[in-house]
């Protein structure tokens, strides 16, 4: 993953499973994340709206 400012961006690569996410944010694009700490138990919940870049400079940071 990567920060910039507000922007979360998350690569897709080939064999992770994500592509039928990556169809579905361009029917729908709300999207949430959930990220758990598991040594304390602590939680951060983001929600906004996503975009899908295919062969955008952003991927290329990947």
């Amino acid at each position: 993953m990567r920060i910039d400012g507000s922007r979360l961006t998350i690569p897709d690569f080939a064999g992770n499973r994500f592509f039928n996410t990556l169809g579905n944010l361009l029917l729908n694009p709300r999207a949430g994340l959930l990220f758990i700490d598991f040594n304390s138990g602590d939680l951060l919940q983001l929600s906004g709206r996503a975009e899908v870049f295919l062969g955008a400079p952003q991927v290329e940071f990947f």
